[in-house]
């Protein structure tokens, strides 16, 4: 036997027995609880997730918000177990599980959206998750409101923040509308991984159904605009298409924006030629004007309304 196969032999046999402990994963998040805050607000965000030990700073994706650290714990370490592979000792990651405190400050000037939160820590930059920025006051759904009889009463315009707790859960909220008025009821749940397939029900006090939400193309989550006929008091009811709930953190959360909101759900025409400008014309509810001039740049992509 020749001096280099002897040599890649021997390699080999180390390698095969060397007491490897697996690998190390990715940082990764894995729930940050409430989801979004509104501009102008601090929000304290509970963040979970694995191998965050060390993570010293708090990055979004664009300005107006800040985070800061205020607490870093570890809630569990897991090891790798005996591998059934011959060529193998040792299977799986080591991985360590985290929980942070994370000092979130929205900006007044921020604007309204989805922001890419990630951490910095000495194994990389986790993955990201999606934290929503709101211009309207929030309102927490508070439980045993399951009943239209037991409909919480809210003020608009606001955000509720809620979530279904329970299979079959169905969350009520009684506001007041004045005759003419359009509301808009939008929900937003899809863009923080939320599983919730919601359906809106708009019925009046003695329970007659006024309007319901229909799937609207191209929007992910559940949108009801309604002109009132009536000035009145009004009970709105969500709840998932497949009566869904419980589940992990945040699986079946929403956010539900209620109030005079201005929502385009369509516009004419559909694009333009780079370095033209054209006249829009939008289509939606509570639009302050139905025409937009829209100036395309020399770069070619896609334009925001």
């Amino acid at each position: 036997m020749n001096r280099s196969r002897i040599l890649l032999i021997l390699v080999i046999t180390l390698l095969v027995n060397l007491p490897t402990l697996g690998q190390i994963p990715h940082p990764y998040l894995t729930t940050i609880s409430p989801v979004g805050g509104t501009r102008g607000r601090t929000v304290t965000l509970s963040i979970e997730g694995v191998n965050l030990s060390g993570a010293s700073a708090v990055i979004f994706d664009k300005p107006g918000v800040s985070g800061k650290i205020v607490l870093n714990a570890e809630t569990a370490r897991t090891a790798p177990g005996l591998s059934t592979d011959p060529t193998r000792r040792y299977d799986g990651d080591r991985a360590v599980k985290n929980r942070l405190q994370i000092d979130v400050s929205i900006d007044p000037a921020a604007l309204p959206g989805e922001y890419n939160l990630r951490l910095v820590t000495p194994l990389g930059t986790s993955t990201a998750s999606t934290f929503i920025v709101g211009d309207l006051p929030e309102t927490i759904d508070r439980e045993e409101n399951d009943l239209p009889a037991q409909a919480q009463s809210i003020n608009l315009p606001t955000t509720i923040v809620g979530e279904m707790q329970a299979i079959g859960d169905r969350d009520h909220f009684r506001f007041k509308a004045r005759a003419g008025q359009e509301l808009v009821f939008e929900v937003v749940a899809s863009a923080f991984g939320s599983r919730i397939d919601a359906v809106l029900t708009l019925t009046d006090l003695e329970g007659r159904r006024v309007a319901s939400s229909l799937a609207t193309r191209g929007r992910r989550d559940a949108l009801l605009a309604h002109r009132f006929t009536s000035s009145g008091e009004y009970t709105l009811q969500i709840s998932d298409y497949e009566q869904r709930g419980m589940g992990k953190p945040n699986e079946f959360a929403y956010r539900l924006n209620i109030g005079e909101l201005p929502v385009v759900t369509g516009w004419f025409p559909l694009g333009l030629r780079q370095g033209t400008s054209t006249i829009v014309a939008l289509q939606g509810h509570n639009l302050a004007r139905p025409q937009v001039k829209i100036d395309a740049p020399l770069k070619i992509g896609r334009a925001h309304v």
